[in-house]
């Protein structure tokens, strides 16, 4: 699992806990970051996490493009899933354990995965002090309100997935997630809702709408623009039109069920709108 940042002096305490949870959630999960900056790779390498540069990037203030970063990641590091995460983002054991339940589900592995998860945001400062062990996670997790928007934080896929098809959006801006998701159900990707079984806590340091603060906020709606592969209601790109949601059976057991019912938005004409622009695009 993969992330990146830059050095934001009010994020340091909180960057150092994502570094320690994240060792933690090896060896099952292995962390890497992306980064131009030769001491936080050096930081990173010392909590046993990858380091890789960031290869394609874009916008005023030159990010990488989730496409760039899974396409190196992949080419790099031999693993069944891939996943990129924000980079204040800490989890429970519960995630791996979903995560482990999806590799575990034969008929899921052999088509194109995106699986996705909505976080929980904390005010970090209030709880500056803890040690955000595994226990601590999830009793604070009590505390936290998920964002009334329905983007996912967090995008782990196969190497099935169709990347080569996918636009240069890059992270921490608007529009790439609910993009990304409607683009995959587009083309007929299994999506996995991990929500009911994974707890994620957003630790915030500077609101729950920073990238509105970026000079580039909109780089991402310029380039679904130049491409004509606009979204007429990107709550097709909700999470919770994911057709796969994770859940506990009564035996506490994590399970994949496939969904049965959906709110309307999830299959509106706005939907098959754009599903006609990306087969339109893709045939070009």
């Amino acid at each position: 699992m993969f992330t990146t940042w830059r050095h934001r002096a009010k994020k340091v305490h909180a960057r150092e806990v994502v570094l320690r949870n994240w060792r933690h959630l090896s060896p099952r999960i292995q962390p890497l970051i992306f980064t131009r900056t030769d001491v936080l790779r050096d930081r990173c390498l010392t909590e046993n996490w990858l380091a890789l540069p960031e290869d394609e990037i874009r916008c005023v203030n030159k990010i990488p493009t989730l496409r760039g970063m899974f396409n190196s990641a992949m080419s790099t590091v031999n693993s069944r899933l891939y996943g990129f995460s924000n980079g204040d983002l800490v989890f429970a054991k519960d995630f791996v354990k979903s995560i482990d339940a999806i590799l575990s589900n034969e008929s899921l592995n052999n088509k194109p995965l995106l699986i996705l998860a909505k976080r929980l945001n904390i005010e970090y400062r209030l709880y500056r002090n803890t040690a955000f062990s595994y226990d601590d996670i999830p009793r604070i997790a009590k505390q936290g309100e998920y964002p009334k928007e329905g983007s996912s934080d967090i995008f782990i896929t196969n190497k099935l997935f169709p990347w080569k098809q996918a636009l240069d959006l890059v992270i921490g801006r608007m529009g790439v997630g609910m993009w990304l998701s409607a683009f995959a159900r587009a083309l007929n990707v299994t999506l996995i809702d991990v929500t009911n079984t994974s707890t994620v806590l957003h630790l915030t340091t500077d609101g729950n709408l920073e990238s509105l603060k970026n000079i580039d906020m909109n780089c991402n709606h310029d380039i679904i623009k130049a491409n004509n592969l606009t979204c007429d209601s990107y709550s097709v790109g909700f999470i919770d039109c994911a057709d796969h949601v994770t859940n506990y059976t009564h035996n506490e057991d994590i399970r994949i069920f496939k969904k049965q019912y959906f709110n309307s938005y999830c299959f509106s004409p706005a939907f098959y709108r754009f599903v006609d622009k990306i087969k339109a695009k893709l045939s070009d």
